[in-house]
């Protein structure tokens, strides 16, 4: 495994190369059998229509990537934010519920090799009272 980021992560469990991750793909994606990818996000979250956020800019990378994931003839996956799935089409959404997790984040994924999609079951909590990020509150 390898890990690639134009960021120093250096908590990353595995091999990790500080580069372009499009560039590295570009130039050695033949090397690996299977390819995931995590094209930043910011540009496709919801988040970016927050006041304080407005008028700001994000690199919109998903096309880019997956053109060079498809170029590589690899099995590849490209995993984004709940609202990149216009971009995604074909993708598959996963909750953190679907395996057990207390986490009710949707991520989208997309690949050129088949994936299941787990039945997503009703969330049991309301997310956010308003003070903390991760507050829930059992529905009465």
């Amino acid at each position: 495994m390898v890990g690639v980021d134009h960021e120093p992560q250096p908590r990353y469990p595995f091999a990790f190369v500080q580069a372009d991750a499009l560039e590295y793909v570009a130039a050695h994606g033949a090397d690996f059998d299977v390819i995931h990818a995590s094209p930043p996000c910011q540009g496709y979250s919801r988040m970016r229509h927050l006041p304080w956020l407005k008028g700001k800019t994000y690199p919109m990378l998903i096309d880019a990537t997956i053109d060079l994931l498809e170029a590589t003839e690899k099995i590849w996956v490209v995993e984004n934010v709940e609202d990149a799935y216009k971009h995604m089409k074909g993708s598959i959404m996963l909750c953190g519920t679907m395996f057990d997790l207390k986490v009710y984040r949707h991520r989208i994924f997309l690949s050129n090799s088949f994936m299941w999609q787990p039945p997503h079951r009703k969330h049991k909590h309301t997310i956010g009272s308003g003070k903390y990020l991760n507050d829930r509150a059992t529905p009465s």
